[in-house]
């Protein structure tokens, strides 16, 4: 799969698993022709600063342990870092 970071400023938690939660409702879809059929999802791994991280690489690897917790819990999912 592709992988991806965005860093972007977010007013609360809440507002960071709400849009995570839009995110992967938007990209979750099916699609076909007319040999073969597939299907797109998406998984987010979500970390904070400063309190996850101060420097970009402490960061990406709390946000990519974060999406291998959300894998792991199946597909079209979330996960904050530090969450259990």
């Amino acid at each position: 799969g592709d992988e991806f970071v965005a860093f972007i400023t977010v007013p609360s938690r809440e507002w960071a698993t709400d849009k995570a939660r839009s995110l992967i409702q938007e990209l979750h879809h099916e699609f076909s022709d007319q040999s073969a059929r597939w299907k797109t999802s998406a998984s987010i791994g979500i970390a904070f600063a400063p309190e996850d991280g101060k420097i970009f690489d402490v960061l990406y690897q709390n946000s990519d342990k974060a999406l291998y917790h959300a894998k792991e819990k199946g597909k079209d999912g979330f996960a904050l870092f530090g969450d259990k």
